[in-house]
């Protein structure tokens, strides 16, 4: 395999395995999309009720914490949670 080169490009190391800084991993998601999860609100939302839901979008991670949006089994409704709200089925 020849070396890399050009703009951004980091040089091979011995065995030709590219080390992966810290700040280039991604989080991976907990929950796959389809998948019906519990949702479990904060002690602080009022009004938002637990139970069932299907995840039907995997969100980006932001403030270190991964998203979902995911759709009430019950009423239909959707709405976006973090992952450590969630648990398997």
């Amino acid at each position: 395999m020849p070396p890399r080169s050009g703009f951004g490009a980091r040089p091979l190391i011995s065995g030709g395995v590219v080390p992966v800084r810290e700040e280039d991993k991604m989080a991976v998601h907990k929950f796959t999309l389809g998948q019906t999860v519990r949702f479990s609100p904060d002690r602080q939302q009022t009004g938002a009720i637990q139970g069932w839901f299907k995840i039907v979008r995997l969100l980006p991670e932001t403030g270190s914490v991964l998203q979902y949006r995911v759709k009430s089994q019950l009423d239909g409704h959707e709405r976006v949670v973090r992952e450590d709200q969630l648990a398997r089925s």
